[in-house]
């Protein structure tokens, strides 16, 4: 009794594995591309398809879901033949297949546009798949689309100055850095980057420190120490108000007959100078002899 019982379970454990392993090799309803990202308002087509897993199709039933997409337009496949043909007010099908087919067959083609941001998504409803004379599968897999704003920029803000040697930068030159605002963000290239050379990105040695010579204060030489400079010796008041001393040459000193000649030689070129000389020696002349006579009448 227990072994019986036991042939049952086990009949029921691979009638259920027959089921699973039939449903898993069943003819398949799908789309094509089954994800995609687009953008709002951008037209794009799919495809609806038949995968028949090596068994023999001979017609396809169902109805198009749409949610949050919009149809546009439906295009039947090549010899596909249309008992209902679908359309974008009314998406039931059921259609035919010359000749039935064990291929991947194109069934029809939908164009699909989404007004809103968001996931949009092509399903189906009341699917049945057609051997020869009897249905076989109701399996299908649709299909989500990813709505994204187009990208929209603003304008590009000012180069901006970084670091000297920053990024890719050299040394000498200067990193310089500009930005814009894309929506959706990344959708398109919203920071740029350039390397500019500046001459205060070269480096410099600290420049030797400068001599302030302090200004030398006025010296008040009186005319006294003026008539007491040497005769090698020249004083003059420079523009700036200090006194600098000019050293003239050295004149060799001479005898005083060597002097008396030089004198006279200077003395005999001017005739004026001879006739007064003449003179006022012949009146010191007579001025003596009339003292000398006084002095003799007083003895």
């Amino acid at each position: 009794m227990e072994f019986k019982n036991l042939k049952v379970i086990l009949i029921l454990i691979s009638s259920f594995w027959f089921v699973d392993l039939v449903n898993a090799e069943n003819p398949l309803l799908y789309v094509l591309p089954s994800n995609l990202n687009k953008l709002v308002n951008e037209p794009f087509e799919i495809e609806v398809r038949i995968d028949p897993n090596e068994r023999k199709i001979c017609a396809v039933e169902g109805k198009i879901v749409f949610e949050k997409i919009f149809c546009q337009k439906i295009t039947l496949g090549k010899n596909i033949i249309a008992q209902t043909s679908p359309s974008c007010e009314n998406p039931y099908f059921l259609l035919g297949i010359p000749g039935c087919t064990t291929n991947d067959t194109l069934l029809f083609t939908v164009t699909l546009k989404g007004e809103a941001l968001g996931l949009g998504i092509l399903n189906f409803t009341e699917v049945d798949i057609i051997g020869e004379g009897k249905s076989i599968s109701s399996n299908f897999a649709g299909g989500n689309y990813t709505l994204v704003s187009p990208c929209s920029c603003g304008e590009w803000s000012d180069w901006r100055n970084k670091n000297c040697g920053e990024g890719t930068c050299s040394s000498t030159q200067r990193l310089q850095i500009r930005t814009r605002t894309c929506t959706p963000s990344g959708c398109d290239i919203e920071t740029q980057y350039k390397c500019i050379e500046d001459s205060s990105c070269i480096p410099r040695y600290p420049a030797e420190e400068e001599k302030i010579e302090e200004e030398t204060p006025v010296e008040q030489t009186t005319g006294t120490e003026l008539e007491q400079a040497t005769e090698n010796e020249k004083v003059e008041k420079p523009e700036k108000g200090t006194f600098q001393k000019i050293i003239l040459p050295e004149i060799p000193q001479q005898s005083l007959l060597a002097t008396l000649a030089m004198a006279w030689k200077e003395f005999t070129k001017s005739p004026l100078l001879m006739t007064l000389t003449i003179l006022s020696l012949v009146s010191l002349v007579i001025i003596g002899m009339k003292e000398w006579q006084l002095r003799r009448k007083k003895k």
